[in-house]
């Protein structure tokens, strides 16, 4: 029956009213390991139960909020093994041995981000910064949204 229907139907029709989450019983708890199909299976940690946002349909929420291994923050459209499962013996946990040791203080390059609105004197303290006689080297880089 569901092979007829679009992508976005299942997905949308297999989220929880808000309204039955009293009555629904969900497979895992928050900090449960799990697996989630993200095209390829993806580990992941349950980080929320019952999960809304305001893109979903009014009334509806989802299963669960996944922070992923790789740090994307997801959420399961469904309780169901066809998109979460758990995650097996083999899946790999977070391994924070593998992030890059901390800089020490003098490999640290310092940075400064100027932010403000239009007609704050952005532009103004950039040039003052850029033509000062202070014997350092600066670089800018710009991100102009407009």
């Amino acid at each position: 029956l569901t092979q007829h229907l679009p992508r976005q139907h299942i997905r949308l029709s297999s989220m929880i009213s808000i309204a039955d989450q009293d009555k629904v019983q969900l497979r895992f708890k928050i900090g449960d390991r799990v697996e989630c199909n993200c095209g390829a299976w993806t580990v992941g940690t349950i980080v929320k139960l019952f999960y809304t946002q305001s893109s979903f349909p009014a009334g509806k929420c989802a299963p669960y909020q996944i922070r992923l291994d790789d740090g994307r923050l997801i959420y399961s459209p469904a309780d169901e093994d066809r998109v979460i499962r758990a995650a097996g013996p083999n899946a790999g946990s977070p391994s924070y041995e593998e992030e890059e040791p901390e800089l020490p203080e003098e490999e640290k390059l310092p940075i400064t981000v100027v932010t403000g609105f239009l007609g704050a004197g952005k532009t103004t303290l950039v040039n003052y910064i850029l033509n000062e006689q202070h014997d350092k080297k600066i670089c800018v880089i710009e991100n102009e949204f407009g």
